[in-house]
């Protein structure tokens, strides 16, 4: 979680606290609040009020964005599953990344690839490569070639629905990347 992130999850959840200990107060008889409240609420009606409907307010747009992220962030799954007559076949994520791992390191010669698989509901699948070539000539050529492995091996074998497959591909001796898209 970002430094920001974190900073609005407690402010959020201090504003939150804060109404929920002025609502408390003015339902509910506890000695020094419900004494200070009518005394502020008395005192400075404008200020209450308006700090009171800035409470309401976040607390609506959280929950409204809470809501929003409930009904829309795509389900991340992290294994595999087959049914089929005899049982079912749970296969994980990570033995899926290595399987892709091994399959391109024996069929391109590529330099210690980084596989990221991301499994969502509905048998689709998002799919990262990052590798290292020996030879910088053939890069875009091995790059599209990884795609095409990676396609194959999710959609074909595995009857997945992939998104196309992103493949970044550097020679061995520098930091430039490729990206294939």
């Amino acid at each position: 979680m970002s430094r920001f992130a974190k900073f609005m999850v407690t402010l959020v959840g201090i504003i939150l606290v804060l109404l929920a200990v002025f609502e408390l107060g003015q339902l509910y008889p506890v000695p020094w609040l419900t004494e200070w409240l009518a005394e502020m609420t008395v005192s400075y009606p404008m200020v209450w009020s308006s700090l009171l409907i800035v409470f309401a307010a976040v607390a609506g747009i959280v929950g409204v964005l809470m809501i929003i992220v409930g009904l829309f962030r795509p389900v991340k799954v992290n294994t595999l599953t087959y049914e089929g007559d005899h049982g079912q076949l749970t296969i994980p994520q990570r033995a899926l990344e290595r399987d892709l791992q091994y399959r391109l390191v024996s069929q391109l010669n590529l330099i210690d690839p980084d596989v990221q698989i991301k499994l969502r509901n509905r048998h689709r699948v998002r799919v990262k490569i990052d590798s290292m070539v020996s030879d910088k000539a053939k890069l875009e050529s091995v790059a599209q070639q990884a795609a095409v492995i990676a396609q194959d091996y999710l959609s074909q074998q595995l009857g997945l629905k992939v998104e196309q497959p992103v493949v970044q591909v550097r020679p061995a001796d520098h930091e430039r990347k490729l990206t294939v898209v």
